[in-house]
Protein backbone atom coordinates (compact mmCIF):
# COMPACT_ATOMS: atom_id res chain seq x y z
CA UNK A 1 0.00 0.00 0.00
CA UNK A 2 2.68 2.52 0.75
CA UNK A 3 3.70 1.91 -2.93
CA UNK A 4 0.71 2.73 -4.45
CA UNK A 5 -0.07 5.88 -2.21
CA UNK A 6 3.28 6.93 -2.79
CA UNK A 7 4.40 7.36 1.05
CA UNK A 8 7.47 5.23 0.23
CA UNK A 9 8.76 8.10 -1.37
CA UNK A 10 9.51 9.75 1.89
CA UNK A 11 11.06 6.75 3.04
CA UNK A 12 13.87 6.63 0.06
CA UNK A 13 14.23 10.43 0.86
CA UNK A 14 15.42 9.53 4.48
CA UNK A 15 19.65 9.10 5.33
CA UNK A 16 19.29 6.17 6.80
CA UNK A 17 18.75 2.20 5.13
CA UNK A 18 14.55 2.20 3.88
CA UNK A 19 14.40 -1.60 3.97
CA UNK A 20 15.75 -0.80 7.45
CA UNK A 21 12.59 2.03 8.11
CA UNK A 22 9.87 -0.36 6.66
CA UNK A 23 10.48 -3.05 8.50
CA UNK A 24 10.48 -1.18 11.87
CA UNK A 25 7.60 1.17 10.91
CA UNK A 26 4.87 -1.69 12.58
CA UNK A 27 6.61 -3.37 14.91
CA UNK A 28 4.78 -4.05 18.28
CA UNK A 29 7.02 -4.00 20.84
CA UNK A 30 4.29 -5.52 23.53
CA UNK A 31 4.48 -8.40 21.22
CA UNK A 32 7.13 -9.65 23.10
CA UNK A 33 5.73 -10.32 26.08
CA UNK A 34 3.55 -13.16 24.11
CA UNK A 35 7.08 -14.89 24.62
CA UNK A 36 6.93 -15.64 28.12
CA UNK A 37 4.05 -18.22 28.25
CA UNK A 38 5.80 -20.14 25.18
CA UNK A 39 8.77 -20.30 27.04
CA UNK A 40 6.90 -21.41 30.48
CA UNK A 41 5.40 -24.27 28.61
CA UNK A 42 9.09 -25.52 27.35
CA UNK A 43 10.61 -25.68 30.51
CA UNK A 44 7.67 -27.33 31.84
CA UNK A 45 7.50 -29.91 29.17
CA UNK A 46 11.16 -30.43 29.19
CA UNK A 47 11.04 -31.38 32.75
CA UNK A 48 8.31 -33.68 32.27
CA UNK A 49 10.39 -35.65 29.29
CA UNK A 50 13.41 -35.79 31.36
CA UNK A 51 15.76 -34.10 29.06
CA UNK A 52 18.92 -33.04 30.40
CA UNK A 53 19.37 -29.05 29.67
CA UNK A 54 22.73 -28.20 28.99
CA UNK A 55 24.17 -24.93 28.27
CA UNK A 56 25.14 -25.83 24.73
CA UNK A 57 21.81 -27.03 23.94
CA UNK A 58 19.63 -24.23 25.34
CA UNK A 59 22.20 -21.73 23.50
CA UNK A 60 21.79 -23.37 20.27
CA UNK A 61 18.10 -23.92 20.68
CA UNK A 62 18.27 -19.79 20.77
CA UNK A 63 20.01 -19.39 17.88
CA UNK A 64 17.90 -21.55 16.03
CA UNK A 65 15.03 -19.55 17.48
CA UNK A 66 16.61 -15.99 16.28
CA UNK A 67 17.69 -18.02 13.11
CA UNK A 68 14.38 -18.53 12.65
CA UNK A 69 12.77 -15.39 13.21
CA UNK A 70 15.15 -13.94 10.42
CA UNK A 71 14.12 -16.48 7.96
CA UNK A 72 10.51 -15.85 8.39
CA UNK A 73 11.31 -12.13 8.62
CA UNK A 74 12.98 -12.55 5.19
CA UNK A 75 10.04 -14.34 3.85
CA UNK A 76 6.95 -12.04 4.62
CA UNK A 77 9.51 -8.98 3.57
CA UNK A 78 10.03 -11.04 -0.12
CA UNK A 79 6.28 -10.97 -0.09
CA UNK A 80 6.21 -7.36 0.25
CA UNK A 81 8.86 -6.58 -2.19
CA UNK A 82 6.31 -8.69 -5.07
CA UNK A 83 4.00 -5.77 -4.38
CA UNK A 84 6.25 -3.73 -6.57
CA UNK A 85 5.31 -6.16 -9.25
CA UNK A 86 1.91 -7.02 -8.57
CA UNK A 87 0.84 -3.61 -6.70
CA UNK A 88 -1.32 -5.10 -4.04
CA UNK A 89 -0.20 -8.32 -2.62
CA UNK A 90 -2.36 -9.09 0.41
CA UNK A 91 -3.32 -12.29 -1.17
CA UNK A 92 -0.06 -13.55 -1.62
CA UNK A 93 0.68 -12.13 2.08
CA UNK A 94 -2.39 -14.06 3.35
CA UNK A 95 -1.11 -16.96 1.65
CA UNK A 96 2.00 -17.15 3.21
CA UNK A 97 1.24 -16.49 6.82
CA UNK A 98 -1.56 -19.22 6.22
CA UNK A 99 0.70 -21.49 4.85
CA UNK A 100 2.91 -20.90 8.07
CA UNK A 101 0.21 -22.62 10.08
CA UNK A 102 1.67 -25.73 8.85
CA UNK A 103 4.40 -24.97 10.79
CA UNK A 104 2.42 -26.53 14.18
CA UNK A 105 3.12 -29.97 12.98
CA UNK A 106 6.42 -31.75 12.80
CA UNK A 107 8.45 -31.90 10.03
CA UNK A 108 8.86 -35.36 10.21
CA UNK A 109 5.00 -35.91 9.45
CA UNK A 110 5.60 -34.92 5.58
CA UNK A 111 7.36 -37.09 2.95
CA UNK A 112 10.85 -36.43 1.52
CA UNK A 113 9.32 -34.54 -1.45
CA UNK A 114 7.57 -32.15 1.02
CA UNK A 115 9.93 -32.36 4.03
CA UNK A 116 12.53 -30.69 1.05
CA UNK A 117 9.75 -28.36 -0.17
CA UNK A 118 9.31 -27.22 3.42
CA UNK A 119 13.04 -27.11 4.70
CA UNK A 120 14.62 -25.41 1.21
CA UNK A 121 11.84 -23.45 -0.79
CA UNK A 122 9.28 -22.99 1.87
CA UNK A 123 11.54 -23.37 4.85
CA UNK A 124 8.52 -23.68 7.86
CA UNK A 125 10.25 -27.17 8.90
CA UNK A 126 13.53 -24.86 9.31
CA UNK A 127 11.61 -21.82 11.39
CA UNK A 128 9.55 -24.26 13.76
CA UNK A 129 11.01 -27.75 13.94
CA UNK A 130 14.53 -27.12 14.11
CA UNK A 131 14.54 -25.41 17.45
CA UNK A 132 12.32 -28.07 19.01
CA UNK A 133 14.47 -30.76 17.59
CA UNK A 134 18.00 -29.53 18.62
CA UNK A 135 16.67 -28.94 22.51
CA UNK A 136 14.96 -32.60 22.71
CA UNK A 137 17.95 -34.35 21.02
CA UNK A 138 21.24 -32.31 20.89
CA UNK A 139 23.16 -35.09 18.35
CA UNK A 140 21.18 -32.92 15.38
CA UNK A 141 24.48 -30.32 15.15
CA UNK A 142 23.93 -30.73 11.41
CA UNK A 143 20.41 -28.66 11.61
CA UNK A 144 22.55 -25.51 12.75
CA UNK A 145 24.53 -25.66 9.40
CA UNK A 146 21.51 -26.33 7.32
CA UNK A 147 19.73 -23.59 8.65
CA UNK A 148 22.15 -21.32 8.20
CA UNK A 149 22.71 -22.01 4.69
CA UNK A 150 18.97 -21.97 4.40
CA UNK A 151 18.73 -18.39 6.01
CA UNK A 152 21.93 -17.23 4.55
CA UNK A 153 20.34 -17.77 1.03
CA UNK A 154 16.83 -16.37 2.05
CA UNK A 155 18.63 -13.18 2.89
CA UNK A 156 20.41 -13.05 -0.16
CA UNK A 157 16.79 -13.58 -2.22
CA UNK A 158 16.10 -10.58 -0.39
CA UNK A 159 18.30 -7.90 -0.70
CA UNK A 160 18.58 -8.35 -4.50
CA UNK A 161 15.12 -8.55 -5.05
CA UNK A 162 15.10 -5.40 -2.82
CA UNK A 163 17.39 -3.83 -5.02
CA UNK A 164 15.83 -4.79 -8.18
CA UNK A 165 12.53 -3.90 -7.13
CA UNK A 166 14.14 -0.11 -6.12
CA UNK A 167 15.48 0.41 -8.94
CA UNK A 168 12.40 -0.52 -10.97
CA UNK A 169 10.16 1.43 -8.70
CA UNK A 170 8.91 4.91 -10.16
CA UNK A 171 7.29 7.29 -8.13
CA UNK A 172 3.26 6.86 -7.35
Amino acid sequence: SKIISGELDSYLLKPVNPQFLLSLANVNLSAFFNLLWPICLIIYQMQHLNTELSFFGIAIYVVLVINGAILNYCMMFIAQILAFWVGRNTGLHLMISSMLQLAQYPGVMFNNFFRAVFTYIFPIVVIANYPVMMLIRSNHTGLLGISAMVTGIFIALMLILWRISIRRYTSA
